[in-house]
Protein backbone atom coordinates (compact mmCIF):
# COMPACT_ATOMS: atom_id res chain seq x y z
CA UNK A 1 0.00 0.00 0.00
CA UNK A 2 1.18 3.28 -0.33
CA UNK A 3 2.23 5.72 2.53
CA UNK A 4 0.01 8.44 3.08
CA UNK A 5 1.76 11.71 2.46
CA UNK A 6 3.57 13.30 5.54
CA UNK A 7 1.22 15.53 7.47
CA UNK A 8 2.25 18.32 9.58
CA UNK A 9 2.16 18.01 13.35
CA UNK A 10 0.06 21.06 15.56
CA UNK A 11 -0.16 21.73 18.91
CA UNK A 12 -3.45 19.20 19.10
CA UNK A 13 -1.96 16.71 17.41
CA UNK A 14 1.21 16.37 19.40
CA UNK A 15 -0.59 15.95 22.41
CA UNK A 16 -2.84 13.18 20.78
CA UNK A 17 0.64 11.42 19.76
CA UNK A 18 1.87 11.49 23.41
CA UNK A 19 -1.58 9.66 24.50
CA UNK A 20 -1.54 7.23 21.62
CA UNK A 21 0.20 7.03 18.06
CA UNK A 22 -2.95 5.22 16.86
CA UNK A 23 -5.25 8.54 17.68
CA UNK A 24 -2.64 10.41 16.09
CA UNK A 25 -2.16 8.50 12.82
CA UNK A 26 -6.12 8.69 12.41
CA UNK A 27 -6.27 11.96 13.25
CA UNK A 28 -3.85 12.84 10.41
CA UNK A 29 -5.43 10.74 7.63
CA UNK A 30 -8.94 9.42 9.11
CA UNK A 31 -11.00 12.18 10.84
CA UNK A 32 -14.11 10.10 9.38
CA UNK A 33 -13.80 7.54 11.51
CA UNK A 34 -13.79 9.80 14.87
CA UNK A 35 -16.82 9.24 17.24
CA UNK A 36 -19.63 11.59 16.51
CA UNK A 37 -18.84 15.11 18.57
CA UNK A 38 -21.44 14.86 21.37
CA UNK A 39 -23.36 18.20 23.02
CA UNK A 40 -21.40 18.14 25.75
CA UNK A 41 -18.36 18.16 23.88
CA UNK A 42 -19.35 21.13 21.70
CA UNK A 43 -20.25 22.51 25.52
CA UNK A 44 -17.26 22.35 26.78
CA UNK A 45 -15.63 23.29 23.18
CA UNK A 46 -17.57 26.23 23.19
CA UNK A 47 -16.63 27.20 26.71
CA UNK A 48 -12.97 27.57 25.87
CA UNK A 49 -13.76 29.62 22.76
CA UNK A 50 -15.63 32.36 25.24
CA UNK A 51 -13.22 32.33 27.65
CA UNK A 52 -10.25 32.39 25.36
CA UNK A 53 -11.48 35.26 23.62
CA UNK A 54 -12.01 37.31 27.41
CA UNK A 55 -8.48 36.38 27.93
CA UNK A 56 -6.79 38.40 25.31
CA UNK A 57 -9.06 41.40 26.79
CA UNK A 58 -6.73 40.75 29.80
CA UNK A 59 -3.73 42.20 27.19
CA UNK A 60 -5.87 44.67 25.17
CA UNK A 61 -4.36 46.75 22.29
CA UNK A 62 -3.65 43.46 20.33
CA UNK A 63 -3.68 42.20 16.79
CA UNK A 64 -5.71 38.99 15.67
CA UNK A 65 -4.26 37.19 13.36
CA UNK A 66 -7.35 35.86 11.34
CA UNK A 67 -6.60 33.61 9.32
CA UNK A 68 -7.74 29.83 10.22
CA UNK A 69 -5.80 26.49 10.32
CA UNK A 70 -7.03 25.52 6.81
CA UNK A 71 -4.56 28.99 5.74
CA UNK A 72 -1.59 28.40 7.99
CA UNK A 73 0.93 29.64 5.61
CA UNK A 74 -1.01 32.90 5.03
CA UNK A 75 -1.66 33.42 8.90
CA UNK A 76 2.40 32.67 9.18
CA UNK A 77 2.62 35.53 6.74
CA UNK A 78 0.16 37.97 8.18
CA UNK A 79 2.38 37.01 11.84
CA UNK A 80 5.44 37.96 9.84
CA UNK A 81 3.90 40.90 8.74
CA UNK A 82 2.21 42.19 11.46
CA UNK A 83 5.95 41.30 14.13
CA UNK A 84 7.45 43.62 11.59
CA UNK A 85 5.63 46.36 11.12
CA UNK A 86 4.64 46.80 15.07
CA UNK A 87 6.73 44.96 17.38
CA UNK A 88 5.50 46.03 20.35
CA UNK A 89 1.76 45.49 20.68
CA UNK A 90 0.46 41.88 21.45
CA UNK A 91 -0.38 39.16 19.07
CA UNK A 92 -3.27 36.48 19.43
CA UNK A 93 -3.50 33.61 17.54
CA UNK A 94 0.59 34.08 15.89
CA UNK A 95 1.02 31.76 13.47
CA UNK A 96 4.52 30.01 12.65
CA UNK A 97 6.09 26.82 11.09
CA UNK A 98 9.39 24.91 12.08
CA UNK A 99 10.18 21.52 11.10
CA UNK A 100 6.81 20.49 10.08
CA UNK A 101 5.16 21.44 12.99
CA UNK A 102 2.61 24.24 13.07
CA UNK A 103 1.61 26.38 15.90
CA UNK A 104 -0.86 29.07 16.68
CA UNK A 105 -0.18 30.90 19.70
CA UNK A 106 -3.15 32.07 21.70
CA UNK A 107 -1.24 34.97 22.81
CA UNK A 108 2.35 36.49 22.26
CA UNK A 109 3.00 39.50 25.19
CA UNK A 110 5.42 42.14 23.98
CA UNK A 111 8.52 42.26 26.54
CA UNK A 112 10.60 44.98 25.19
CA UNK A 113 12.89 45.07 22.93
CA UNK A 114 12.78 41.88 20.43
CA UNK A 115 11.24 39.54 23.20
CA UNK A 116 7.79 38.16 23.81
CA UNK A 117 5.95 35.84 26.78
CA UNK A 118 4.04 33.00 25.65
CA UNK A 119 0.74 32.66 27.16
CA UNK A 120 -0.91 29.55 26.57
CA UNK A 121 -5.05 30.29 28.07
CA UNK A 122 -6.94 27.52 29.46
CA UNK A 123 -10.60 27.45 30.54
CA UNK A 124 -9.36 25.12 33.86
CA UNK A 125 -8.80 26.80 36.88
CA UNK A 126 -5.02 25.48 37.38
CA UNK A 127 -2.15 23.83 35.97
CA UNK A 128 -2.60 20.43 35.04
CA UNK A 129 0.36 17.89 34.25
CA UNK A 130 -1.13 17.30 30.70
CA UNK A 131 -0.70 21.39 30.28
CA UNK A 132 3.08 21.25 30.32
CA UNK A 133 3.74 18.82 26.95
CA UNK A 134 1.32 22.01 25.19
CA UNK A 135 3.39 24.69 25.97
CA UNK A 136 6.47 22.84 25.51
CA UNK A 137 6.01 21.93 21.70
CA UNK A 138 4.72 26.02 21.44
CA UNK A 139 8.35 26.98 22.79
CA UNK A 140 10.33 24.82 21.34
CA UNK A 141 8.72 25.78 17.96
CA UNK A 142 8.37 29.63 18.29
CA UNK A 143 12.25 29.88 19.30
CA UNK A 144 13.43 26.91 16.60
CA UNK A 145 11.61 29.71 13.97
CA UNK A 146 13.71 32.28 15.32
CA UNK A 147 10.84 34.24 18.16
CA UNK A 148 13.14 35.23 20.87
CA UNK A 149 10.46 33.88 23.89
CA UNK A 150 11.40 35.11 27.22
CA UNK A 151 9.00 33.11 29.48
CA UNK A 152 5.83 30.79 29.25
CA UNK A 153 2.77 31.11 31.02
CA UNK A 154 -0.23 29.22 31.48
CA UNK A 155 -2.92 31.33 32.04
CA UNK A 156 -6.31 29.89 33.66
CA UNK A 157 -9.23 31.21 35.36
CA UNK A 158 -8.78 31.77 39.15
CA UNK A 159 -11.64 29.86 41.49
CA UNK A 160 -11.53 32.44 43.89
CA UNK A 161 -12.36 35.07 41.97
CA UNK A 162 -15.63 36.33 43.21
CA UNK A 163 -18.20 37.92 40.79
CA UNK A 164 -19.38 41.44 41.77
CA UNK A 165 -21.45 42.09 38.74
CA UNK A 166 -21.17 44.09 36.11
CA UNK A 167 -17.42 43.88 33.88
CA UNK A 168 -15.22 41.20 34.68
CA UNK A 169 -12.01 42.37 36.57
CA UNK A 170 -9.81 40.75 34.50
CA UNK A 171 -6.53 40.84 36.58
CA UNK A 172 -8.14 39.34 38.95
CA UNK A 173 -10.58 36.94 37.06
CA UNK A 174 -7.40 35.37 35.46
CA UNK A 175 -4.09 33.39 37.05
CA UNK A 176 -0.54 34.08 35.40
CA UNK A 177 1.47 30.83 36.23
CA UNK A 178 5.11 30.74 34.86
CA UNK A 179 5.66 27.28 33.36
CA UNK A 180 8.85 28.14 31.57
CA UNK A 181 11.33 25.92 34.12
CA UNK A 182 8.59 22.58 33.13
CA UNK A 183 8.01 23.17 29.58
CA UNK A 184 12.27 23.69 28.97
CA UNK A 185 12.50 20.24 30.78
CA UNK A 186 9.81 18.31 28.83
CA UNK A 187 11.11 19.91 25.90
CA UNK A 188 14.79 18.55 26.71
CA UNK A 189 13.61 14.92 28.68
CA UNK A 190 10.90 14.07 25.75
CA UNK A 191 10.63 15.91 22.53
CA UNK A 192 13.57 14.68 20.41
CA UNK A 193 12.21 11.11 20.96
CA UNK A 194 8.97 11.80 20.64
CA UNK A 195 8.89 13.91 17.46
CA UNK A 196 10.60 11.05 16.41
CA UNK A 197 8.19 8.22 17.02
CA UNK A 198 5.82 10.80 15.74
CA UNK A 199 7.39 11.79 12.04
CA UNK A 200 8.00 7.65 11.92
CA UNK A 201 4.59 6.99 12.50
CA UNK A 202 3.04 9.68 10.29
CA UNK A 203 4.88 7.78 7.35
CA UNK A 204 3.33 4.35 7.86
CA UNK A 205 1.14 2.73 5.05
CA UNK A 206 -1.57 2.25 7.55
CA UNK A 207 -2.14 3.15 11.44
CA UNK A 208 -0.29 1.53 14.08
CA UNK A 209 -1.44 -1.46 15.64
CA UNK A 210 -2.06 -0.57 19.57
CA UNK A 211 -4.10 -2.16 21.73
CA UNK A 212 -6.65 -0.52 23.55
CA UNK A 213 -6.74 0.13 27.37
CA UNK A 214 -6.35 3.30 30.22
CA UNK A 215 -4.59 5.35 27.40
CA UNK A 216 -8.38 5.62 25.61
CA UNK A 217 -9.38 7.47 28.76
CA UNK A 218 -6.83 9.23 30.05
CA UNK A 219 -5.66 11.96 30.23
CA UNK A 220 -8.71 12.53 27.84
CA UNK A 221 -11.14 10.16 25.83
CA UNK A 222 -9.90 9.34 22.79
CA UNK A 223 -11.78 10.92 19.50
CA UNK A 224 -11.68 7.43 18.10
CA UNK A 225 -12.65 5.32 21.32
CA UNK A 226 -15.64 3.87 19.56
CA UNK A 227 -13.57 2.80 16.19
CA UNK A 228 -11.19 1.21 18.60
CA UNK A 229 -13.63 -0.76 20.81
CA UNK A 230 -15.87 -1.77 18.13
CA UNK A 231 -14.50 -5.59 17.83
CA UNK A 232 -14.53 -6.35 21.48
CA UNK A 233 -17.09 -8.95 22.85
CA UNK A 234 -19.52 -7.80 25.21
CA UNK A 235 -19.20 -8.98 28.51
CA UNK A 236 -21.50 -11.93 29.71
CA UNK A 237 -24.83 -10.72 31.12
CA UNK A 238 -24.82 -11.59 35.01
CA UNK A 239 -27.54 -13.00 36.71
CA UNK A 240 -29.44 -11.60 40.09
CA UNK A 241 -28.53 -15.30 41.80
CA UNK A 242 -24.59 -13.57 41.34
CA UNK A 243 -24.84 -10.83 43.87
CA UNK A 244 -23.50 -10.37 46.52
CA UNK A 245 -25.35 -9.14 49.93
CA UNK A 246 -23.56 -7.30 52.79
CA UNK A 247 -24.69 -8.73 56.11
CA UNK A 248 -25.58 -5.38 57.24
CA UNK A 249 -27.58 -4.12 54.25
CA UNK A 250 -31.09 -4.79 56.54
CA UNK A 251 -30.45 -3.27 59.71
CA UNK A 252 -29.06 -0.48 57.36
CA UNK A 253 -32.16 0.43 55.73
CA UNK A 254 -34.64 -0.28 58.65
CA UNK A 255 -32.85 2.64 60.32
CA UNK A 256 -34.87 5.19 57.88
CA UNK A 257 -37.43 6.96 59.38
CA UNK A 258 -41.23 8.27 57.45
CA UNK A 259 -42.27 10.17 55.37
CA UNK A 260 -38.94 9.23 53.63
CA UNK A 261 -38.02 12.06 51.22
CA UNK A 262 -36.25 11.36 48.01
CA UNK A 263 -34.40 14.54 46.85
CA UNK A 264 -32.28 15.47 43.64
CA UNK A 265 -30.59 18.78 42.44
CA UNK A 266 -29.74 19.32 38.60
CA UNK A 267 -27.13 22.42 38.69
CA UNK A 268 -24.92 24.71 36.10
CA UNK A 269 -21.39 25.16 36.28
CA UNK A 270 -20.42 28.47 34.24
CA UNK A 271 -16.95 28.85 33.72
CA UNK A 272 -17.34 32.81 33.56
CA UNK A 273 -19.77 33.40 37.08
CA UNK A 274 -22.83 34.77 35.72
CA UNK A 275 -24.32 35.90 39.33
CA UNK A 276 -22.88 38.33 41.59
CA UNK A 277 -21.13 36.51 44.43
CA UNK A 278 -20.69 33.51 42.01
CA UNK A 279 -17.03 32.06 41.16
CA UNK A 280 -15.61 30.52 37.94
CA UNK A 281 -16.83 27.01 37.80
CA UNK A 282 -19.13 27.42 41.22
CA UNK A 283 -22.11 24.70 41.49
CA UNK A 284 -25.56 27.09 40.79
CA UNK A 285 -28.64 24.54 41.67
CA UNK A 286 -31.39 25.53 39.46
CA UNK A 287 -33.71 23.03 39.97
CA UNK A 288 -35.37 20.39 42.46
CA UNK A 289 -37.40 17.01 42.37
CA UNK A 290 -38.79 15.08 45.63
CA UNK A 291 -40.70 11.87 45.95
CA UNK A 292 -42.16 11.56 49.20
CA UNK A 293 -43.16 8.20 50.70
CA UNK A 294 -45.14 7.93 53.07
CA UNK A 295 -45.25 4.55 56.13
CA UNK A 296 -48.04 2.80 53.57
CA UNK A 297 -45.18 3.09 50.58
CA UNK A 298 -47.54 6.03 48.70
CA UNK A 299 -45.68 8.40 46.55
CA UNK A 300 -46.45 11.93 46.40
CA UNK A 301 -44.38 14.23 43.38
CA UNK A 302 -43.16 17.89 44.34
CA UNK A 303 -40.82 19.75 42.11
CA UNK A 304 -39.16 23.02 41.36
CA UNK A 305 -37.53 24.62 38.25
CA UNK A 306 -36.25 28.21 37.69
CA UNK A 307 -37.52 29.34 34.65
CA UNK A 308 -35.78 33.09 34.21
CA UNK A 309 -31.99 34.06 33.95
CA UNK A 310 -32.46 35.45 37.18
CA UNK A 311 -30.24 34.13 40.22
CA UNK A 312 -31.93 30.75 40.59
CA UNK A 313 -30.37 30.04 44.49
CA UNK A 314 -32.95 32.17 46.93
CA UNK A 315 -36.06 30.95 44.84
CA UNK A 316 -34.65 27.07 45.12
CA UNK A 317 -34.22 27.35 48.93
CA UNK A 318 -37.23 28.86 49.77
CA UNK A 319 -39.44 26.59 47.68
CA UNK A 320 -37.62 23.43 48.71
CA UNK A 321 -37.62 24.47 52.66
CA UNK A 322 -41.33 24.49 52.07
CA UNK A 323 -42.08 21.26 49.96
CA UNK A 324 -40.14 19.16 52.61
CA UNK A 325 -41.54 17.69 55.26
CA UNK A 326 -40.83 18.74 58.98
CA UNK A 327 -39.45 15.09 60.08
CA UNK A 328 -38.40 12.08 58.20
CA UNK A 329 -35.37 10.56 56.36
CA UNK A 330 -33.96 12.28 52.52
CA UNK A 331 -32.65 10.23 50.65
CA UNK A 332 -30.17 11.19 48.00
CA UNK A 333 -27.69 9.18 45.81
CA UNK A 334 -23.87 10.38 46.52
CA UNK A 335 -22.54 13.32 48.46
CA UNK A 336 -23.52 16.09 46.07
CA UNK A 337 -26.88 17.00 47.53
CA UNK A 338 -25.21 17.30 51.01
CA UNK A 339 -22.64 19.54 49.63
CA UNK A 340 -25.37 21.46 47.45
CA UNK A 341 -26.98 22.09 51.17
CA UNK A 342 -24.26 23.43 52.89
CA UNK A 343 -22.78 25.43 49.57
CA UNK A 344 -25.92 27.08 49.54
CA UNK A 345 -26.23 27.51 53.47
CA UNK A 346 -22.50 29.25 53.13
CA UNK A 347 -23.63 31.93 50.43
CA UNK A 348 -27.29 32.78 52.11
CA UNK A 349 -26.76 32.70 55.86
CA UNK A 350 -30.17 33.66 56.92
CA UNK A 351 -31.05 30.16 55.68
CA UNK A 352 -28.62 28.99 57.33
CA UNK A 353 -30.42 27.05 60.40
CA UNK A 354 -33.13 25.02 58.42
CA UNK A 355 -30.62 24.28 55.36
CA UNK A 356 -28.08 22.39 57.51
CA UNK A 357 -30.84 20.86 59.20
CA UNK A 358 -32.01 19.02 56.12
CA UNK A 359 -28.25 18.22 55.70
CA UNK A 360 -28.53 16.13 59.09
CA UNK A 361 -31.62 14.20 57.65
CA UNK A 362 -29.81 12.84 54.66
CA UNK A 363 -29.53 9.15 53.99
CA UNK A 364 -27.07 8.49 51.28
CA UNK A 365 -27.53 5.36 49.19
CA UNK A 366 -24.34 5.64 46.97
CA UNK A 367 -22.00 4.86 50.14
CA UNK A 368 -24.60 1.58 51.42
CA UNK A 369 -24.54 0.39 48.02
CA UNK A 370 -20.62 0.50 47.62
CA UNK A 371 -20.26 -1.51 51.19
CA UNK A 372 -23.17 -3.96 51.31
CA UNK A 373 -24.27 -4.45 47.65
CA UNK A 374 -21.63 -6.72 44.61
CA UNK A 375 -22.65 -7.66 41.33
CA UNK A 376 -20.63 -8.53 38.55
CA UNK A 377 -22.69 -6.31 36.16
CA UNK A 378 -22.15 -3.00 37.81
CA UNK A 379 -19.25 -1.12 36.14
CA UNK A 380 -19.15 1.06 38.88
CA UNK A 381 -21.95 2.52 41.37
CA UNK A 382 -23.22 4.78 39.43
CA UNK A 383 -27.37 5.48 39.74
CA UNK A 384 -27.54 4.94 36.20
CA UNK A 385 -25.27 1.80 36.18
CA UNK A 386 -27.31 0.26 39.48
CA UNK A 387 -30.52 1.40 38.25
CA UNK A 388 -30.60 -1.60 35.24
CA UNK A 389 -29.46 -3.89 37.37
CA UNK A 390 -31.54 -3.93 40.53
CA UNK A 391 -34.33 -2.28 38.88
CA UNK A 392 -34.28 -3.69 35.11
CA UNK A 393 -37.86 -2.41 34.03
CA UNK A 394 -36.59 1.15 34.63
CA UNK A 395 -34.14 3.93 32.89
CA UNK A 396 -33.62 7.10 30.72
CA UNK A 397 -33.95 5.74 27.54
CA UNK A 398 -37.35 7.13 26.46
CA UNK A 399 -35.97 10.93 28.17
CA UNK A 400 -35.35 13.59 25.86
CA UNK A 401 -32.47 14.37 28.47
CA UNK A 402 -30.63 11.52 29.79
CA UNK A 403 -27.20 12.89 31.50
CA UNK A 404 -26.79 15.70 33.97
CA UNK A 405 -24.60 17.87 31.81
CA UNK A 406 -26.85 17.53 29.08
CA UNK A 407 -29.53 19.05 31.68
CA UNK A 408 -27.24 21.89 32.44
CA UNK A 409 -26.89 22.61 28.62
CA UNK A 410 -30.32 22.63 28.47
CA UNK A 411 -31.10 25.03 31.21
CA UNK A 412 -28.93 27.46 29.95
CA UNK A 413 -30.91 27.52 26.77
CA UNK A 414 -33.96 27.52 28.19
CA UNK A 415 -33.29 30.65 30.03
CA UNK A 416 -31.77 32.56 27.15
CA UNK A 417 -33.48 35.36 25.36
CA UNK A 418 -32.77 34.21 21.83
CA UNK A 419 -34.71 30.75 22.29
CA UNK A 420 -38.14 30.85 21.15
CA UNK A 421 -40.70 30.28 23.53
CA UNK A 422 -42.56 27.15 21.75
CA UNK A 423 -38.31 25.57 22.52
CA UNK A 424 -38.22 27.24 26.21
CA UNK A 425 -41.55 25.32 26.66
CA UNK A 426 -40.22 21.80 25.60
CA UNK A 427 -37.06 22.28 27.18
CA UNK A 428 -38.78 22.82 30.55
CA UNK A 429 -41.13 19.94 30.49
CA UNK A 430 -37.78 17.95 29.26
CA UNK A 431 -36.03 18.80 32.50
CA UNK A 432 -39.18 18.36 34.51
CA UNK A 433 -39.48 14.41 33.25
CA UNK A 434 -35.21 14.24 33.44
CA UNK A 435 -34.81 15.62 37.57
CA UNK A 436 -38.25 13.40 38.27
CA UNK A 437 -36.95 10.35 36.77
CA UNK A 438 -33.54 10.52 38.90
CA UNK A 439 -35.60 11.17 42.25
CA UNK A 440 -37.21 8.12 41.22
CA UNK A 441 -34.68 5.54 40.26
CA UNK A 442 -33.40 6.28 43.96
CA UNK A 443 -37.01 4.95 44.82
CA UNK A 444 -36.80 1.91 42.86
CA UNK A 445 -33.25 1.11 44.17
CA UNK A 446 -34.34 1.27 47.37
CA UNK A 447 -37.47 -0.65 46.74
CA UNK A 448 -35.60 -3.10 44.98
CA UNK A 449 -32.51 -3.86 48.19
CA UNK A 450 -35.64 -3.67 50.57
CA UNK A 451 -37.07 -6.55 48.85
CA UNK A 452 -33.91 -8.38 48.64
CA UNK A 453 -33.43 -8.29 52.57
CA UNK A 454 -36.93 -8.97 52.76
CA UNK A 455 -38.23 -5.46 54.08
Amino acid sequence: MTSPSYTHLSKSRFVAGLQCLKRLYLESYRQDLADPATESQQYRFDTGNKVGKLARKRFAGGQLIEETYLRHDRAVATTESRLAANPVLPLYEAAFNFEGIRIKADILRPTGGDGFDLVEVKSSTGVRDAHIPEVAIQLYALQGAGLSVKRAYLMHLNNQYVYPGGEYDLEQLFCLADVTAEAIQFAADNLPGDLARMGEALKLATAPDIATGPHCSKPYRCPFYGYCHQKEPEAPAAGAEQASIGPNLASILGGMSYPVSFLDFETIMPALPVYVGARPYQTIPFQWSLHIQDADRRLSHREFLNDDAADPRERLITSLLAAVPPQGSIVVYSSYESRMLQELAQAFPQYENPLLALRERLFDLLPIIRKNYKHPALPNNSLKSVLPVLAPDWGYADLEIQEGILASIAYIRMISDDTPAGEKAQIRRDLQSYCERDTEATVKVLEALRAIVGG
